[in-house]
């Protein structure tokens, strides 16, 4: 009987050895894929990633590589905007929600599903490449294509409705809500929806040229942030919009200052925010301008960083008023 449970303590004791070894094994490897792809070694990393997705001894790494290898082909095709680099992300993101759902990463690739269907829906041959209904569609695109050589073809703007004067929509506010939708559902990149809510309420200013129109026109009335009494022709309703206008971003500004105080966009738009102090006020260099000088100067960690030292010579050759 002792010899019997001694041969099974045995078995037990090289059974979880060899597991743990196939699960250190596993994980070496996986992180020689990673390191492949990392140090631009692509052949390298697809060769073994084909490894960890084939073979029943990495089982235990396949659902990080398969999201990985979905990943990398993603980043590779929004890179360069290669169509094969993005199907091949799209079918390693289905395989990984046919595979694995309710998983670690099962909510970021649905969201990655929907990105790639919103942005590259439209291409016919963005596709799964396990589907065999989906790769039919190549041929299909490509009879299309044919008509190209005998007729061209300018393919109408979806965003037309847009165009000014065509809805009651402003073009800023529509702007406005994007990047909010940007802050809201990417909460890990916030401070860029937020740097481009400033760019895009500081083009408002009269003379401050910073957004071109494209499809959406610039259905804005420019607003003087001058003081009263600057200008005789600066009625009420103006300066009372351009109070509005400065206090929606002194807010911005004074969270992500408070959130994000070392962050270049943080400090760039305290760079920014000091010009325009001083282009609102005819060039005068007021104690506005001087706050947000010295916020960069006490927030830059490189202190050889032009931005640093160019805002301190400024704070030292400048008197402010």
């Amino acid at each position: 009987m002792k010899r019997k449970l001694l041969n099974l303590a045995i078995i037990f004791i090289l059974t979880a050895a060899t597991t743990i070894y196939s699960q250190s094994e596993s994980s070496s490897k996986y992180l020689e894929m990673k390191n492949s792809f990392i140090l631009g070694l692509g052949e390298k990393g697809l060769e073994i990633a084909s490894e960890l997705l084939s073979m029943p001894e990495y089982s235990d790494v396949r659902e990080e590589t398969v999201f990985y290898i979905a990943e990398f082909f993603l980043m590779s095709g929004i890179g360069t905007d290669e169509i094969g680099y993005i199907n091949k992300a799209y079918t390693y993101y289905i395989v990984y929600n046919n595979d694995y759902p309710h998983s670690i990463y099962s909510e970021i690739v649905n969201k990655r599903i929907n990105t790639l269907e919103s942005f590259y829906g439209d291409l016919i041959d963005f596709r799964n490449l396990n589907n065999l209904i989906q790769n039919e569609a190549v041929i299909v695109g490509k009879k299309l294509s044919f008509t190209s050589e005998l007729y061209s073809f300018f393919p109408p703007n979806p965003y037309l409705f847009f165009l000014k004067n065509e809805g009651e929509q402003s073009s800023l506010e529509l702007l406005d809500r994007y990047f909010d939708e940007i802050i809201v559902n990417h909460p890990d990149f916030e401070i860029y929806g937020f740097y481009w809510k400033v760019i895009s309420k500081l083009s408002k200013i009269e003379g401050i040229d910073i957004i071109q129109e494209g499809i959406l026109e610039k259905d804005i009335n420019e607003i003087i942030l001058r003081k009263r009494g600057k200008f005789d022709d600066v009625d009420e309703s103006i300066e009372k919009e351009g109070h509005k206008l400065r206090r929606e971003i002194e807010d911005i500004l004074k969270n992500l200052s408070k959130e994000y105080p070392h962050h270049p966009i943080t400090l760039n738009l305290h760079l920014i925010m000091s010009r325009i102090f001083m282009y609102v006020y005819d060039g005068k260099i007021d104690l506005r301008t001087k706050g947000h000088l010295e916020f960069v100067v006490q927030n830059e960690l490189d202190k050889t960083h032009p931005r640093y030292l160019l805002a301190k010579e400024f704070l030292l050759s400048n008197k402010f008023h």
